[in-house]
C-alpha cells in the first residue's frame, strides 16, 4: 500500500513531534537535575528513532519499486548523494562510535517527498510549548539558571537552559521555522514581532551572535517580499551561492591555521571574537583534521558559570567542531549539499528558504548548529538534494 503525500507528511509530522519533544530537554538544565525524567525522554526518543527510520526505509523501498522500469543503475543514480552521504556516515559511525551524522542522513530520506511547512507547523508548535513549559518550571524553581558574567561586566542568564546561548539558539530555530512557514507571506510586522521577543531575550542571554542574525534574516526576507522579488538569474546567483557557502566554511579554516597570538590584528580579532581563534587554534594544532572524525571530549560552559576553566575546549564554530567530530569527508559533503541546495532552491524560485539557509550558514560561523537536530531542523531542507527525481539534476 503506497502513502499519500499528506499521509506520509502526518506519520512524519507526528514521529518528529514525537523525536523533538523527547530530546530537547537535553539543552535544559534537566539533564542535569533529573535524571530519572531524563531516562524516560530516552526511552521514547528511541522508539520515535525506530519509527523515523521505518519511513526512511519506505522512501527508499517505494524509490526502488518505481525505477524497476528503468533499471537498478536508475535508483543509483537518484540516491547517489543519499548512498555516498551514507557510506561516509557509516565511516564515521566505525570509527568514533557516533550515530548521530547517520541518524540525519536516515531522518533526510524520512521526509522526501513530505510537505515540510506542515511538519515545521508541527515542530514549531512542540518548540513552543516546550520552552514554555521550561520557563514555567524555571520560575517554580524546579530548575536553576545557570549565570555566566561577561569580562564586559554583562550577566548572562539561562532561564532553565543549560546554557545563556543555548536558550537564544533554541529561539533562533524556531525563528528560522517561522519564516519558512510565512515564506513570501512574510512581512514587516512578523519581523517587529520575532525582533521584539529577540530583543527581551537578549536582556537576559547577551547572546550577540543570535540577536543580529535574528535581526538581519527576518529583516532581509520581509525586504525580499515586499519589493516582490520573485525570480534572479539561477546560474548568476548559483555562483554568487557557491562563492559565499565557500567563503564562510573556509574562512574559519584558514583564520585557524594563520592564528598568531603575537600578531596585533590577530590577538584584536580573537578578542572580538571572545577567544574563539585561540581555542580553535589549540584544539586543530592537537586533532589535525581526521578523515572520518575523532572521539573528543568537549569542555564546555553548559550548567558552568564559565568564570574559571582553564581546560575549556569547545569550538564553537560548527565547520570546524563537525570537522573534529565527523571528519573532513563530512564537512566536505556538508558544504557541497548547501552549495546544491542553493542551486536547488533558486532553481525552484524559493527565495525564502534562499534567506533562510544564507543567514543559517552566517551564523554558523560563530555558533554550532548543524547537527543539534533537537534544536535545527531547518537542516531536513537537505532532504530535496540527497535525492533527486526523475531527470530532475542539481
Amino acid at each position: 500500500m503506497r502513502l499519500t503525500q499528506d499521509a506520509k507528511t502526518y506519520i512524519a509530522g507526528v514521529l518528529f513531534g514525537i523525536y523533538y519533544a523527547s530530546a530537547l530537554p537535553d539543552v535544559t538544565m534537566l539533564v542535569v537535575e533529573q535524571p530519572g525524567l531524563m531516562g524516560i525522554c530516552n526511552q521514547v526518543r528511541t522508539y520515535s528513532v525506530y519509527g523515523i527510520y521505518l519511513l526512511a526505509a519506505y522512501t527508499l523501498i517505494t524509490g526502488f519499486l518505481d525505477s524497476r522500469g528503468d533499471g537498478i543503475l536508475t535508483w543509483v543514480k537518484r540516491h547517489l548523494p543519499f548512498l555516498a552521504a551514507l557510506a561516509v556516515c557509516a565511516c564515521v559511525k566505525v570509527s568514533t562510535g557516533d550515530m548521530l551524522p547517520l541518524k540525519i542522513v536516515l531522518f533526510m530520506a524520512a521526509v522526501h517527498k513530505t510537505d515540510l511547512k506542515k511538519i515545521f507547523m508541527i515542530l514549531l508548535g512542540v518548540h513552543i510549548v516546550f520552552t514554555l513549559l521550561v520557563f514555567a518550571a524555571f520560575r517554580a524553581g524546579m530548575i536553576t539558571d545557570v549565570i555566566v558574567p561577561r569580562k564586559n561586566g554583562a550577566i548572562r542568564h539561562s532561564l532553565g537552559f543549560i546554557y545563556p546561548l543555548d536558550l537564544h539558539g533554541h529561539y533562533l530555530s524556531m525563528v528560522f521555522m517561522y519564516m519558512y512557514i510565512r515564506a513570501e507571506k512574510f512581512g514587516i510586522r512578523d519581523a517587529l514581532l520575532v525582533n521584539a521577543l529577540s530583543a527581551l531575550l537578549f536582556i537576559a542571554t547577551n547572546a550577540r551572535t543570535d540577536l543580529a542574525v535574528i535581526l538581519l534574516a527576518s529583516l532581509v526576507l520581509a525586504a525580499v517580499n515586499r519589493i516582490g522579488l520573485k525570480k534572479i538569474g539561477t546560474c548568476a546567483a548559483g555562483i554568487c551561492a557557491a562563492a559565499y557557502t565557500l567563503a564562510l566554511s573556509v574562512t574559519p579554516f584558514i583564520l585557524t591555521a594563520v592564528y598568531d597570538p603575537e600578531n596585533a590584528f590577530m590577538a584584536r580579532l580573537n578578542r572580538m571574537l571572545t577567544g574563539r581563534l585561540a581555542i580553535q587554534h589549540r584544539v586543530i594544532r592537537e586533532t589535525g583534521y581526521p578523515l572520518f572524525g575523532r572521539v573528543m571530549e568537549w569542555i564546555g560552559w553548559g550548567a558552568y558559570d564559565g568564570t574559571d576553566r582553564p581546560d575549556y575546549n569547545f569550538i564553537d564554530c560548527t565547520f570546524l567542531k563537525d570537522t573534529v567530530d565527523f571528519g573532513i569527508l563530512f564537512e566536505i559533503l556538508f558544504i557541497i549539499g548547501m552549495i546544491a541546495l542553493f542551486v536547488y532552491l533558486l532553481k525552484k524560485e524559493d527565495l525564502p528558504s534562499v534567506v533562510i539557509m544564507a543567514f543559517f550558514l552566517l551564523s554558523c560561523t560563530i555558533e554550532y548548529h548543524t547537527v543539534l537536530t533537537y534544536m535545527y531542523p531547518i537542516l531536513l531542507l537537505l532532504n530535496n538534494v540527497l535525492i533527486y527525481e526523475g531527470k530532475e539534476i542539481t
